[in-house]
Formats: structure tokens, C-alpha cells, sequence
């Protein structure tokens, strides 16, 4: 019953989201699905959408704070927030700006503006860095005080978020290539072969194995160590979205509306 209740706020929450961005009265804004991340230690959700990012008390619906405050026709949002280790919720905006904000109050910390186009997918926040994809093919990588360490380019721009590996950052982009980046120093330890279409779902990385789908309408398992690709496994449609591991199976959706479900070894 806990668990109804709470999906049915989740729901809930979500139209109002698409209630609240639409009373700001705003013109090109991001008015796609909500951004939407939970967190659990502080019973919040937090909705990007619109002109806002909401943050919405999980027990009883009510809004905690929005950033900004006030609305502003130049400023909107589509990704999902991410929060970092230190507690800041990272908002990357259609303003091509990534909002550092208290994740308990909404209050602004900094702001990162070297980016000349927009955020599509949310930053990755790990071992005390932030690893932010941007729509000018561009992945920055910053520090938690949103100072600038490095930036890589690809091909195409970036619409997934990147994953952590043991010691390498992986990176999908639209230019049909997997990249694996040294954290370190921002460069490329390995560029896989022509995945065959775009790639815009987050890498899933399991047992040394990276599996991502691509718009060549495939999911693909790739060595993690070496780029090399171990399986192609063909699908009716393009794979938007990133896969879920577990117990030995790899599952996923597609445009070509099915879920599917393979042997995450074997393909």
C-alpha cells in the first residue's frame, strides 16, 4: 500500500509540474516530459520543467522552494537534476547555464556559463567532481566549486549522461561513438568503432562490460577496458534510453514500443 501511495504521488507530482511551468506565461521554453529526480534521505523530488525546478515533499505533495523564485522567459529546464556528494543539486538550463543550488533550499551557489548551447542531460556528480555533457559537444569537467578542470569535445552533441568506471569516465555522443576519458587529465584512453547511429542513453557498466543502444536500432555490449564491441543485438527501433542490468539479464525499451529482456552475456 506504501508503495501505491507513493507512485500515485509521483504521479500527481508530475502534472503539477506541467500545471506550475505552465502558468509563467513563458515562449521557448523546454516543454517536454519533466526532469525528475528523488531523494530519498531528504523525502524530496525534485521536478525540473519549465521555468523552474520544483522541490516537492514526498509525504505530502508540498512545495519546499523552486529555483528560480521568480520566473525569468530566458531561463528553462529539461534535465534531471543530479545531486553531489557535498549536498548541491546541479541544474543544467536551456540558458546553456549549470546552476549549482542548496539542495535544502534552493539558494543559488554558483554558476557555470562557458557552455554556448544547452544542457539535454544531467551532470554526472562523482568522487568530488561533476562531469557535465552539453548539447556544443562539449563534456566539462568541473570541481564542486564549479571551477573548470577540463573539457572534452566529440563529434556531436551530448545528450547522455556519462558514467563512472573504476578509473575512466564513459561517454556516449551523437557522433555514433562510445568515448572512455581519463578523469584525470580529460583525455580519450579509447574511442570505440562506429556504433551505427547516435547514441543518447547512459552507458550501463557491469563486470568490466559496458551495454548502451544506439539510433542504429541496437544494443550493444562493448569491453570496458579496451572499447572493442562483444555483442550487437538488433532491434525494430531506435534505443533511447539507457538498459537495466540484473540478474543476468539486460532489459530495455525502444521506440519500437516492447520491452525486451536478453542475456546480458550472451546478447
Amino acid at each position: 500500500m506504501a508503495k501505491k501511495r507513493f507512485f500515485l504521488l509521483l504521479s500527481t507530482l508530475l502534472i503539477a509540474a506541467v500545471f506550475l511551468a505552465g502558468c509563467g506565461g513563458a515562449t521557448g521554453v523546454a516543454t517536454s516530459w519533466p526532469g525528475l529526480t528523488i531523494d530519498a534521505d531528504r523525502q524530496t523530488a525534485y521536478l525540473a520543467y519549465g521555468q523552474h525546478v520544483y522541490a516537492i515533499n514526498l509525504e505530502t505533495g508540498a512545495e519546499r522552494w523552486r529555483f528560480p523564485a521568480q520566473a525569468d522567459n530566458k531561463i528553462s529546464f529539461y534535465a534531471p537534476p543530479a545531486l553531489s556528494e557535498d549536498g548541491q543539486l546541479l541544474l543544467g538550463g536551456y540558458d546553456h547555464k549549470l546552476y549549482s543550488v542548496n539542495a535544502e533550499n534552493g539558494q543559488q551557489n554558483w554558476v557555470f556559463t562557458e557552455s554556448t548551447d544547452r544542457y539535454i542531460a544531467a551532470p554526472l556528480a562523482v568522487n568530488g567532481a561533476i562531469y557535465a555533457p552539453s548539447a556544443n559537444h562539449r563534456l566539462y569537467a568541473l570541481d564542486n566549486s564549479g571551477k573548470l578542470n577540463w573539457t572534452f569535445k566529440a563529434g556531436q552533441p551530448l545528450w547522455a549522461t556519462p558514467t563512472a568506471g573504476e578509473d575512466r569516465i564513459f561517454l556516449s555522443a551523437m557522433d555514433h561513438y562510445l568515448y572512455a576519458i581519463d578523469p584525470a587529465s580529460g583525455e580519450a584512453l579509447w574511442k570505440s568503432e562506429d556504433l551505427g547511429g547516435a547514441v543518447v542513453g547512459m552507458p550501463v557498466v557491469q563486470n568490466g562490460t559496458i551495454y548502451v543502444g544506439s539510433f542504429g536500432q541496437e544494443m550493444l555490449a562493448i569491453e570496458a577496458e579496451t572499447g572493442k564491441v562483444i555483442w550487437r543485438y538488433p532491434t525494430a527501433g531506435w534505443v533511447w534510453s539507457g538498459p537495466a542490468v540484473g540478474g543476468g539479464r539486460l532489459s530495455f525499451g525502444g521506440l519500437a514500443r516492447k520491452m525486451i529482456s536478453i542475456n546480458a552475456t550472451t546478447g
